[in-house]
């Protein structure tokens, strides 16, 4: 009876915090769905570089981005949107810089579960017992999982940035922040991509699945490698590392599709760090100029936004 108790009492907890621990993307999630499919024309996807580089200047736009979200989850995500939902939208744009492809390494794993087929990834990379463990914690301990997180990240060296006016997420200027700190992010970043690398299989296999799906529904995909700061990008490109090595084996499947379009901007910013709020995120005064760059670059491509 006990441990009956205790699981009601730790998945009511569950339901009231997790909702305000990430209510933007539960918020944003909802808000997209009940969208009236003529207001979606352009769908922004994938992790928090691009949902934070594009502003509310494009037409019938929508950001569904989350913060760390690999390509897998992004791949279910829009398959369920495109088979499931009355949103059509023409053009998706997804992330595709040096740090973008990566594995699934189960975090929100509790919201990912209403898009993500676990059984399908595991079989897929051969790591059925992994997946299917996770879609259990998710569907029936959802707590273990979000509690589990909220453990790991408190015992994770603290990011600098988490804090002060300098360093608002939105407003922030990277070139005000303190030479010390600008090294430590930037080098607690490159030790996470050594620590848990970028590129598998597996990303192929859904790179692959992803453009045949957006072509089996008339979508075109324009791949875009988001701006970097200059002290960054040099780091990433000094990084002598298979797994980045293999991240351009990603960019040639997606160069070598017929309707897909890869727009490199990573390094148009590499001199302006005011126009970041972090190493690797615009802030609004970057995030307007870039969105004015992007749509004169996808208007000489593809006709934007009369295509």
């Amino acid at each position: 009876m006990v441990p009956i108790v205790l699981w009601v009492i730790l998945f009511f907890h569950y339901q009231q915090n997790i909702k305000y621990d990430h209510y933007r993307i539960w918020q944003e999630d909802k808000a997209f769905l009940d969208t009236k499919s003529d207001e979606v024309e352009l769908i922004v996807a994938g992790h928090s570089r691009p949902y934070r580089a594009i502003d509310n200047s494009f037409e019938k736009m929508v950001r569904i981005g989350t913060p760390g979200e690999s390509y897998i989850e992004t791949y279910f995500r829009l398959k369920h949107i495109l088979e499931n939902t009355d949103k059509n939208p023409s053009l998706v744009i997804l992330p595709a810089e040096k740090t973008t492809f990566k594995t699934n390494d189960f975090r929100r794993s509790f919201f990912w579960k209403k898009y993500m087929n676990f059984l399908e990834v595991g079989v897929t990379k051969k790591e059925t017992s992994a997946y299917a463990a996770e879609w259990l914690k998710a569907t029936v301990f959802p707590f273990k999982t979000y509690y589990q997180q909220q453990v790991e990240s408190f015992l994770e060296p603290k990011n600098a940035s988490g804090g002060g006016p300098i360093f608002d997420k939105l407003t922030g200027d990277f070139s005000k922040w303190p030479e010390a700190i600008k090294t430590f992010e930037i080098a607690n970043d490159i030790q996470h991509i050594e620590k848990n690398g970028l590129v598998d299989k597996t990303l192929e296999v859904y790179l692959q699945r992803t453009l045949n799906l957006l072509e089996q529904h008339e979508v075109v995909p324009v791949y875009i490698q988001c701006p970097l700061s200059g002290d960054y990008l040099e780091e990433l490109e000094n990084l002598a590392h298979y797994k980045l090595a293999k991240h351009d084996n990603m960019l040639r499947i997606i160069e070598e599709h017929p309707y897909a379009i890869l727009i490199d901007f990573e390094a148009v910013f590499s001199e302006s760090d005011s126009y970041f709020s972090d190493h690797h995120h615009l802030n609004k005064k970057g995030a307007e100029v870039f969105s004015k760059m992007l749509k004169d670059s996808l208007s000489d491509r593809i006709g934007y936004p009369d295509f």
